[in-house]
């Protein structure tokens, strides 16, 4: 079993959807507060090399840099990784940070820290979450196409989202969104839904399965879970 593929897998999960946050209960949109922090739960199911693998972290995110242009980071700590398999359980790597950079629209601009390798970049796309240009409710959807980004290793992908329901989520007013990530070329994707406060602006919880993303010298299928837990 590859740790640092765990770790680094762990990482930019964490780095793509632990960030989620809107400004009131209808627009969505980052909103930023130098040092606000949140913190998670991580619990990703997988198969490698047919052994069952349950992975489980503690995460902490919180806002590092905000720049006049709107651009802004996000700093995640990985904490207590570990690997519980039918033989025990063991630790999958070291506590470490990772910042990711990010324009207005999510879109990621840079990724500094953790474990990185030439799949760092098409893995954190894949899992990504971009905003809507306009305000959005209950029934609303959105889709946007990116194109690839060959000197980061990114395929061109297709993004799209529903809000699905406005719903009580551990104690959270919250919109539920539906997300289905897919690379044009490459086989790679993620879905699921995930559930945001529309007070507050954070992710409460986010449920989802990847298929095909890299992770080290192979690809993985996963299904996983990222809760807050205050």
């Amino acid at each position: 079993m590859n740790k640092k593929a765990i770790l680094l897998f762990s990482s930019l999960l964490v780095a793509a959807l632990a960030t989620a946050s809107t400004l009131g209960a209808i627009t969505l949109k980052r909103t930023l507060k130098l040092g606000d922090k949140n913190n998670y739960k991580l619990d990703v199911q997988m198969n490698m090399q047919g052994q069952d693998i349950s992975v489980t972290a503690d995460i902490s995110e919180v806002v590092a840099e905000i720049n006049n242009d709107g651009t802004y980071a996000i700093k995640s700590s990985t904490a207590n990784l570990i690997a519980h398999t039918a033989n025990g359980d063991f630790p999958a790597g070291e506590d470490h940070d990772t910042t990711t950079t990010y324009d207005t629209k999510g879109n990621i601009l840079k990724i500094d820290g953790g474990e990185m390798d030439d799949s760092t970049y098409r893995t954190a796309a894949i899992m990504n979450f971009l905003w809507p240009d306009k305000p959005v409710d209950v029934g609303s959807t959105w889709t946007i196409e990116q194109e690839a980004n060959k000197d980061k290793g990114v395929n061109a992908m297709t993004y799209k989202y529903s809000v699905e329901a406005r719903e009580q989520k551990n104690g959270h007013d919250t919109f539920k969104i539906k997300f289905s990530n897919v690379e044009k070329e490459g086989g790679a994707s993620s879905s699921g839904n995930v559930w945001i406060d529309v007070k507050s602006g954070v992710a409460v919880r986010t449920e989802g399965q990847l298929t095909g993303v890299p992770m080290g010298p192979t690809n993985v299928d996963a299904s996983f879970t990222l809760d807050l837990t205050e």
